[in-house]
């Protein structure tokens, strides 16, 4: 098992990756850790104002969607609904 830094630092880039695809205007993200599992926690612009967004996500997941295009494209599909912007 990797060290808990290197996890984090892996699902974060593959978290920004997809909503760099998913979202057109601008975004912040904070990747959070806790007792029931990780939150990706999404604040973007809409045309009403910024909205905060809190995605339940998996870190191998994210991980892996560095590597693997099929987990990338469905992980941006799945936030493009959750997000409003599908």
């Amino acid at each position: 098992m990797p060290p808990f830094s290197s996890t984090v630092r892996s699902a974060s880039e593959g978290a920004e990756r997809i909503l760099r695809r998913v979202c057109t205007r601008a975004f912040g993200y904070r990747l959070e850790t806790g007792i029931r599992g990780w939150t990706l926690r999404v604040e973007r612009a809409t045309e009403e104002g910024w909205r905060a967004y809190d995605l339940v996500v998996d870190p191998a997941e994210l991980s892996g969607s560095l590597s693997d295009a099929a987990v990338r494209d469905r992980l941006s599909h799945a936030w493009a609904l959750q997000l409003g912007v599908a």
